[in-house]
């Protein structure tokens, strides 16, 4: 039982620093403008993205059964992420 406990709480400890340098970031990228057509693109490219990340996520396997895969297609999706935080967050550039 003490085990569980210790286990959860580490879990939810690195769920909380994971919110909290999210939010750091994105207070980071306010600082930065970049042109309508480039904020326009990447959201485009994010949302055919995600169904490519869908597609291979299914191919990588399933929690019980997973793939080498599994680890690259999380990894890029985050980066994806990451990248569409930033543009979200950016200011647009008036032309």
């Amino acid at each position: 039982m003490e085990n569980w406990f210790v286990k959860s709480a580490i879990e939810l400890g690195s769920v909380i620093i994971a919110i909290l340098v999210f939010i750091k970031f994105c207070s980071w990228a306010k600082n930065f403008s970049l042109p309508g057509k480039v904020k326009l693109w990447t959201y485009i490219l994010i949302g055919v993205g995600t169904v490519v990340f869908n597609i291979l996520y299914s191919k990588a396997g399933t929690l019980e059964h997973p793939n080498s895969q599994m680890p690259v297609v999380l990894a890029v999706s985050f980066v994806a992420a990451l990248i569409f935080a930033f543009v979200l967050m950016a200011k647009t550039k008036e032309q």
